[in-house]
């Protein structure tokens, strides 16, 4: 005999087809198992060889016959051997007795062996011409249920032990004086005061176990009783109020809600000019909230909330509003709002013009830049007028002076060469410029500047317009 090591024969069953037959997880032992012995079964599931030593008495028949049960549940076949026939024989009774029918027992031939060969064979087919294939299903589905309803019972019994015994052993927190710790210990406190609580009586059916007093209201109640002086007692005699005039306290909380946040907004000092409001008749205030209902129709109309804490810092229109409402600079703001007004007789000269392609190269100009380049624009098509044209070779100064205009700007993808083309640039020019020259004094107000084609631009200009006017 060879041994071979368990890499080897590891390797050996990683190269075979066959599945494992062993289910470690859950395995139909019928006999009583401990740790040790289904240590075996899960060895069985990536080794060719297990082997189980110890002297008599120690298990290993019992081992032996819950995994055959095993093996056999899971739809292998079995052969064991023995030295000798004694041994087959107390582990076949080992077995249970529907497990046993299924052996066939071959112990040797002669005396007994033959015989009980015969009746194996007898028994099974016995049993293969007794029950059918559909009858064996449905037993199997039978008892698989059955096992399954035992398993979710013995899970919610281990589940329930689980919860007593941690309720034996939790500490509860102490309720009163000497009253925690566990059940165990209540329990015992309880009993050793039955005699001294006994004028206590037992709670009315149907009470609510919940005292109506926590331990600290009762203690409060204690210190009241004993504390008692003769005008708190005279109290007693204070006429209670009809339940009707009395105000209901969801009002009360209200109340104070509207309180509270009054005092949110005019401060919590109540000398203020702001909670004078409250001394004045209901006409002025009607005439005020009138007033301050056009307000933020105004600010919801510039896209401000109507609560000045709510306003972003960094929005302009916060500070025009806080400016024209403070009537602070009034000429700046109005010459900031006649830039916009500036700007829209050009935009309707650009609306005259004939569809054309304009473009003044990809980096964007200054408001002097662009009057430079209109200047240019002008002179050029003066010159052009008086039936001149543009030359490649000794141009003239005109032609000269605008040659940051025709290597800069092009209409229709080419430089400007006629007088309509350079009037149409003109125009443009200007309009370009009277934008920047506007965006470029709103950015001083925090205005974002935005860059890119004209109409974009105007559009922008459009919604200041608005916003600002609402403002």
């Amino acid at each position: 005999m060879t041994p071979i090591e368990t890499s080897q024969r590891q390797n050996w069953l990683g190269g075979t087809d066959r599945e494992r037959p062993v289910n470690i997880d859950d395995p139909l032992f019928p006999l009583a198992s401990n740790r040790e012995q289904r240590r075996v079964l899960a060895k069985l599931s990536d080794d060719t060889t297990v082997v189980v030593q110890g002297p008599p008495g120690t298990g290993k028949t019992h081992t032996i016959a819950n995994l055959i049960c095993a093996l056999l549940a899971d739809g292998q076949r079995l052969l064991i051997t023995s030295q000798k026939d004694q041994a087959l024989r107390v582990l076949r009774e080992k077995l249970p007795e529907s497990v046993r029918q299924l052996c066939v027992l071959m112990t040797g031939m002669q005396r007994t062996g033959t015989d009980e060969l015969d009746r194996s064979i007898t028994a099974l087919s016995e049993m293969s011409s007794t029950f059918t294939a559909d009858e064996l299903r449905k037993d199997i589905t039978q008892l698989r249920k059955q096992r399954a309803d035992l398993k979710t019972r013995l899970d919610q019994a281990i589940a329930d032990l689980s919860v007593i015994r941690e309720q034996e052993y939790t500490t509860h927190p102490r309720i009163a004086d000497g009253y925690g710790g566990t059940l165990a210990q209540i329990v015992e406190k309880l009993n050793a005061g039955r005699d001294q609580y006994d004028w206590i009586e037992p709670l009315p059916a149907g009470t609510s176990g919940d005292p109506p007093l926590s331990n600290d209201q009762a203690q409060q109640l204690w210190q009241l009783l004993t504390s008692a002086t003769p005008q708190r007692a005279a109290r007693a005699q204070q006429l209670i109020p009809d339940s009707g005039q009395v105000p209901r306290g969801h009002d009360v909380a209200d109340t104070l809600a509207t309180i509270a946040h009054a005092e949110q907004i005019l401060g919590a000092d109540h000398i203020t000019t702001a909670w004078s409001l409250a001394t004045l008749d209901d006409p002025a205030l009607t005439e005020i909230q009138r007033h301050v209902g056009v307000a933020t129709d105004a600010l919801a109309a510039c896209g401000l909330p109507d609560t000045v804490t709510d306003w972003d810092p960094a929005d302009w229109r916060r500070r025009a509003a806080e400016a024209l409402l403070a009537r602070q600079s009034p000429a700046y703001w109005e010459a900031l709002f006649a830039e916009l007004r500036d700007v829209e007789p050009h935009v309707r000269a650009l609306t005259a013009l004939n569809e054309c392609d304009i473009d003044l190269g990809a980096t964007p100009l200054t408001a002097a830049h662009l009057s430079r380049l209109a200047g240019q624009a002008k002179r050029l098509r003066k010159h052009l007028a008086g039936g001149r044209r543009l030359r490649r070779y000794l141009p003239a100064r005109a032609q000269l002076n605008a040659t940051d205009l025709l290597q800069q700007c092009t209409v229709d993808g080419a430089p400007p060469a006629t007088v309509s083309e350079l009037t149409a640039l003109s125009t443009f020019l200007q309009a370009e410029a009277a934008v920047t020259t506007a965006l470029e004094a709103w950015a001083q107000v925090g205005v974002p500047t935005l860059y890119g084609p004209l109409r974009r631009r105007v559009a922008h200009l459009h919604d200041i317009s608005e916003g600002g006017s609402e403002c």
